[in-house]
């Protein structure tokens, strides 16, 4: 029997005998869609170092949780779990769910209750036999997923532009992003980096805005131009 979590960052494949007992492992890309994974070749990947030498017509079964397979997803999930199965020369069809019904599988053999999951996605459902009978959240980094690790990293890098803009406080990524895309000696160039309404209200004219002199930077590779500038396009 085979058993698939296929997630946004990572896909981890288990075969099992009939006794429960590990027969083989594979990891695979992540394979959910609507993050850009590959998730028919995600799921070969994985299912292919799993199986090994095995001889396939050995394996009775699988399920396959996918993320994103929920009911819109649902058909291009099935597909490529399906093409999946068959390039690795198995019989049959495998089982889909979500990897959220995974998740909760994974906890406990109860056949309902309750799972929150937090990350590269983040959420609540009720789970009754494998099925979603109720979620909260899961929605996706786009326009959902609070508290996930997508969403802690989007925070983070929001509070720095905002710092970096004069319209917040420091943070600990201020300078320490700056300072690892760029170096320090490219900073000591660009001048300090502490947000405007922290300096001194007189700048000279041609000097840019500390967001404005790093993009450039980053972009040009530098040297900088004349008064501190970075020239982007003539």
């Amino acid at each position: 029997m085979i058993g698939i979590d296929a997630g946004g960052t990572k896909t981890r494949c288990v075969l099992l005998t009939l006794g429960g007992a590990v027969a083989g492992t594979g990891n695979g890309p992540g394979a959910n869609p609507n993050s850009g994974g590959d998730t028919a070749g995600a799921l070969t990947t994985a299912l292919s170092e799993a199986l090994g030498d095995v001889d396939r017509s050995l394996v009775l079964t699988g399920v396959f949780g996918i993320a994103g397979a929920g009911s819109a997803g649902r058909p291009a999930a099935v597909t490529a779990a399906r093409r999946a199965w068959q390039s690795c020369g198995l019989r049959g069809s495998p089982a889909v769910v979500t990897d959220i019904a995974v998740a909760f599988a994974a906890g406990t053999s109860a056949p309902k209750g309750i799972v929150v999951f937090s990350g590269t996605g983040a959420g609540a459902a009720v789970i009754s036999d494998g099925t979603i009978v109720r979620r909260a959240d899961g929605y996706g980094w786009l326009v959902g997923d609070e508290g996930s690790a997508v969403w802690l990293g989007r925070e983070a890098v929001r509070a720095a532009l905002a710092a970096l803009d004069g319209r917040s406080r420091p943070t600990l990524l201020t300078e320490s992003v700056p300072r690892a895309l760029l170096g320090q000696a490219v900073l000591a160039q660009l001048g300090s980096v502490t947000p405007r309404h922290q300096r001194a209200q007189h700048r000279p004219a041609a000097a840019p805005a500390p967001a404005l002199a790093l993009a450039g930077a980053a972009v040009t590779g530098g040297p900088l131009g004349p008064g501190g500038t970075t020239t982007l396009a003539r």
